[in-house]
């Protein structure tokens, strides 16, 4: 699938129960509940597969000893080409241990079935190939049968993470770093909240590493939001030194918190010793080069039930999920209720949203 599908499917085809799901619970409990991948390619039929351990001659060189292998496991398998019966035998007869361009003393195997009718073809465990003598005629025929057959393998590009049909940024890496062992999995969610602090905004031409004071939100999944306001990217240096100073940064802070709780109605404190950069990657963060929470709208998909709260200009959209069940219970977790049913609504692409918008699961 393209990106552009995989794009579509997330959008538009995922079940309301795994959307549910999404946003009710942890991502580490979504990978233990739905696995790490999506198959979305695979051939069915029939397989027999065979694994061989050999003993060879003494004396034998390495090559002798790998041709020996090779040339005796060909010898194994018998099938009539052009045959529509599947003339096909496995075990003794079609090779021995004598000729001596094999160079085998011994060889086993174990044989598995994979689809088809495998009647009298089982192998609890590895077997000398002079003992074996099956004939996979009628197993061979089985398999005309199409409600026996059974996946046997992947397509190309068949298997996707199950990050590839997600669209909300944070959840996609979340997922992957979780996958990756990168970042822990969370047993349950964490109290949503924002803290101002230093954040890394860029190095100096002395590469000294100076930093905005930026407030952070705290998603339930343990993402680092940082919600910047975009004056950073056009201050001098000298003007990001001062953030170093005790009493700017406390008075960056408290404006910070004073605006920021005219839409966020959680926990809001200010954090001097810790120094994020969102580069690093754990904590798993999510940089907003800026964003502004007066210049919103909200709108509601009707198929998904997911609300987003998008700025059409900074090209930012927040997520979250509205059920039959229990409403709305996520705007509550935020403390973001009445900023968000005091926005305007306004209707938008949901190709746009998935395609040119950053979009932050909260």
């Amino acid at each position: 699938a393209s990106d552009g599908a995989r794009k579509f499917y997330a959008r538009e085809c995922l079940s309301p129960v795994f959307l549910r799901n999404l946003y009710s619970s942890t991502l580490g409990n979504i990978l233990d509940t739905y696995g790490e991948c999506i198959l979305t390619g695979y051939i069915t039929g029939g397989k027999a597969c065979a694994l061989y351990t050999g003993l060879s001659r003494n004396g034998s060189s390495s090559t002798s000893k790998e041709t020996g292998m090779e040339k005796s496991i060909d010898a194994s398998f018998s099938w009539k080409k052009n045959s529509v019966s599947g003339d096909f035998q496995f075990g003794k007869g079609n090779f021995n241990y004598e000729s001596s361009e094999y160079n085998m003393e011994q060889l086993y195997t174990k044989m598995w079935i994979y689809g088809g009718d495998p009647v009298g073809l089982s192998m609890n465990s590895a077997e000398n190939l002079v003992n074996i003598n099956f004939d996979l005629a009628p197993w061979v025929a089985s398999l005309s049968d199409s409600k026996k057959h059974t996946i046997i393998d992947i397509t190309d590009n068949g298997l996707y993470p199950l990050s590839a049909f997600v669209i909300e940024e944070n959840f996609k890496k979340r997922l992957d770093a979780t996958t990756s062992n990168l970042l822990e999995k969370y047993p349950s969610f964490v109290e949503p909240h924002i803290e101002i602090m230093r954040v890394f905004e860029r190095y100096s031409s002395s590469n000294e590493a100076l930093y905005d004071v930026v407030a952070v939100l705290f998603t339930r999944q343990g993402d680092r939001i940082v919600l910047r306001s975009g004056n950073a990217s056009t201050a001098s240096d000298a003007e990001l030194r001062q953030n170093e100073n005790a009493t700017v940064f406390s008075q960056k802070a408290l404006n910070i918190k004073t605006q920021k709780q005219n839409f966020y109605e959680l926990r809001i404190s200010s954090n001097s010793v810790t120094r994020l950069n969102p580069k690093i990657g754990n904590p798993l963060c999510i940089d907003l080069p800026k964003v502004n929470e007066a210049n919103m709208y909200t709108y509601t998909n009707p198929r998904t039930g997911i609300q987003y709260i998008y700025d059409t200009e900074n090209k930012i959209a927040f997520s979250h999920y509205t059920d039959d069940l229990d409403g709305d219970w996520i705007l509550d977790d935020y403390g973001i209720r009445s900023w968000v049913e005091s926005l305007p609504t306004k209707s938008i692409s949901m190709a746009t949203l998935a395609n040119s918008y950053r979009i932050i699961g909260l």
